[in-house]
């Protein structure tokens, strides 16, 4: 019986150790230890390569991961609204591209005539 027990507890371990690695996989926890880059980094060259792709979906899931640490990133907001746009989520992207002009504002300056184009485009499709 006590062989049975320590071969039992090993198994419950090893079982362990492998579901808490395949969830770290999954869901980025930790980045590629061989890019040298920082979590941050890492998350943000994901969410750039994901975009570039046409990967939207897995780009907004960096973009939010980024945002909850720097939520008052303008560029960040920005490009999570441009993937909500690609994704046809217009109402989504019109609530980051708002975000972002609210932001651009509290600092006293004036959104980009990009971003202000990019809301009208949005506002023109949801309205159709």
């Amino acid at each position: 019986m006590g062989k049975q027990y320590i071969v039992g507890v090993i198994v419950i371990i090893l079982s362990a150790v492998v579901v808490d690695s395949f969830i770290s996989l999954v869901t980025h926890e930790n980045p590629p230890s061989d890019t040298g880059r920082s979590y941050e980094a890492e998350y943000r060259y994901e969410a750039e390569i994901a975009f570039r792709q046409g990967d939207y979906l897995k780009a907004i899931g960096y973009f939010d991961r980024l945002i909850e640490l720097h939520p008052d990133d303008v560029y960040l907001i920005i490009n999570r609204g441009d993937a909500y746009r690609h994704m046809v989520q217009y109402e989504a992207s019109l609530e980051d591209y708002t975000t972002a002009v609210n932001i651009i504002e509290t600092l006293g300056k004036k959104p980009s005539h990009e971003l202000q184009l990019k809301i009208n485009y949005v506002k023109y499709r949801l309205s159709n």
